[in-house]
C-alpha cells in the first residue's frame, strides 16, 4: 500500500474528488499537515492511500 500527502491552498473537497476518480486509490482523508519548524507552520491538505 502506498501513501501520499498533498498539503496546499487549494479546495480540499475537489481534490478528494479527484484522487477518488482514479484507479486504484483506496482512501482519501482530508486534514491538516504540520511542518514541525520552529515557526510550527499548518497547510490543510488531502492524504490519499493507493494500493500498490
Amino acid at each position: 500500500m502506498l501513501m501520499l500527502w498533498l498539503g496546499g491552498a487549494y479546495h480540499r473537497c475537489t481534490t478528494e474528488a479527484v484522487f477518488m476518480s482514479i484507479r486504484g486509490v483506496c482512501n482519501v482523508e482530508q486534514g491538516y499537515l504540520a511542518l514541525h519548524t520552529p515557526n510550527e507552520l499548518f497547510s490543510e491538505g488531502v492524504w490519499a492511500t493507493f494500493d500498490g
